[in-house]
């Protein structure tokens, strides 16, 4: 789930409750990361509740819930049980076979292509050749020509991967700045911590209706509080025409920038032009040579 962006559980039609969509019973949530229940004080059944905001919300203040029972749904990073049982002998014959590498190799192909399936594993891609590594370089454009691909392949790779972690249905909350500019607070789950938000980081928030973009503006992240789901305070540059509807749900998109790729490649470019650009000890260090200072 983690690695398919994945986060919603829907039950089996057979199940007792059918067909239904697990979700908070507070504010309708459905993110299986930080869904979990909890037995009422007053009848007995039991409640699903997020983790954030809604069981923090609960436990400050009088509430008919067992707030210090609460468990997530997942434990062991496997989902509860008596949320979905582990396969039985028969379905486990049954099954079909597949090998912890192509398990990895599948997973990493989700990053960019979240339908893959394990048929696509045997699918081969030529890649264009790609000079090797060397310990050293007979000057610097040798070393550029070495380098500058890898550098492309490194931001296309990043650029795919940060755009792949749109996160949607994200309830705002809205709030002004000392400098009167709209901001909007809401809950960021990082999942596998391969992505951190920082302040100053771009957004993208989208407000959608039928599939149509109603409303959209990019910001920058000016606060971040660290916890298990991060809440992120995003400063708008444009706030006109905002739905700040409280029961309104968003879109979060990233801004991809190049500014570090970039400056790579104009260190290359450097580099190979200017030989003074740094040290003599430093210019071969680089290119793999032994010299002393």
């Amino acid at each position: 789930m983690v690695k398919s962006k994945h986060k919603e559980i829907e039950l089996h039609p057979e199940s007792p409750l059918k067909d239904a969509t697990l979700e908070c019973h507070s504010c309708k949530g459905t993110n299986m990361f930080l869904l979990g229940f909890m037995p009422s004080k007053v009848d007995a059944f039991l409640i699903l509740l997020c983790r954030e905001p809604c069981l923090r919300q609960l436990s400050v203040k009088e509430s008919a819930y067992d707030t210090e029972n609460w468990q997530a749904l997942i434990k062991n990073k496997s989902l509860l049980d008596w949320i979905c049982q582990p396969p039985s002998d028969l379905e486990f014959r049954q099954s079909r076979k597949i090998k912890p590498n192509q398990i990895n190799r599948l997973e990493e192909m989700w990053k960019e292509k979240p339908n893959a399936d394990i048929e696509d594993l045997t699918v081969v891609v030529p890649e264009k050749a790609q000079q090797p590594v060397l310990l050293r370089y007979s000057d610097p454009k040798n070393y550029r020509d070495v380098m500058e691909p890898l550098i492309k392949l490194e931001a296309d790779y990043d650029k795919t991967y940060k755009e792949s972690q749109t996160q949607k249905n994200i309830k705002v909350r809205w709030g002004w700045s000392m400098a009167k500019r709209r901001q909007a607070f809401f809950m960021f789950q990082n999942m596998d911590d391969s992505v951190r938000l920082v302040p100053g980081d771009e957004l993208k928030l989208k407000y959608e209706e039928n599939g149509q973009t109603k409303w959209k503006s990019k910001g920058h992240i000016v606060k971040v509080n660290n916890t298990d789901s991060e809440e992120i305070c995003l400063e708008l540059k444009n706030s006109r025409g905002a739905p700040t509807d409280p029961e309104a749900k968003f879109t979060i998109e990233f801004v991809w920038k190049s500014t570090s790729f970039d400056r790579m490649k104009l260190a290359l470019k450097i580099f190979l032009k200017d030989e003074t650009s740094i040290s003599e000890y430093l210019f071969y260090k680089i290119l793999g040579y032994n010299t002393k200072e």
